[in-house]
Order: C-alpha cells, then structure tokens, then sequence
C-alpha cells in the first residue's frame, strides 16, 4: 500500500490510530476511500 504522508510506513501511528482499526477503516470502513481518510486526518 502507498502510505499518504510519504515519510512513514505506519501511516496509522501519524493517525493514532491502532493498526487494526486503520486496517477495518480502510478495507469498507466508512473511510475506505482516500479522501474520507485524508479529510478525516486533515493530510494536505
């Protein structure tokens, strides 16, 4: 997986979330999609 910020392979620890719960969000949480996930954590 491409990681968002582009400086961390644990995208989830910049979130603080646990990996898990990032896992569950990404794979037909409500944040599944890349904007639901970047507007939630406010990546730029």
């Amino acid at each position: 997986m491409k990681n968002l910020s582009g400086r961390s392979d644990r995208p989830w620890e910049l979130m603080g979330v646990f990996k898990d719960e990032f896992i569950l969000e990404f794979n037909g949480g409500i944040y599944s999609d890349v904007d639901g996930i970047c507007d939630k954590y406010n990546f730029s």
